[in-house]
């Protein structure tokens, strides 16, 4: 499989370990089951993904600030009835 394939599929195995709690040895025992190119990755390359991964946990996981996101839709709301092809 292409390297991006693999980065895909690396990726979802990881997030799928992560919404089972599922534990580092076995999500790690997951990732060297992902070829690229018919060869496996190296485990260093593969502690790399995953602590990128981990690091970006407390972004996967915050809550989007709604007032914010409601001024967004406000925002996009007129800009998007103020087109032309909308008919105004």
């Amino acid at each position: 499989m292409s390297l991006y394939k693999a980065e895909l599929k690396i990726k979802k195995i990881m997030m799928k370990c992560e919404e089972n709690g599922t534990g580092f040895n076995e999500m790690f025992n997951k990732l060297r089951s992902v070829k690229c190119y018919g060869d496996t990755f190296s485990s260093v390359m593969l502690m790399n993904m995953a602590e990128e991964f981990i690091k970006s946990h407390k972004e996967r996981n915050e809550k989007p600030d709604l007032g914010n996101m409601q001024e967004k839709w406000d925002e996009a709301e007129v800009a998007w009835n103020t087109k032309e092809f909308c008919g105004n």
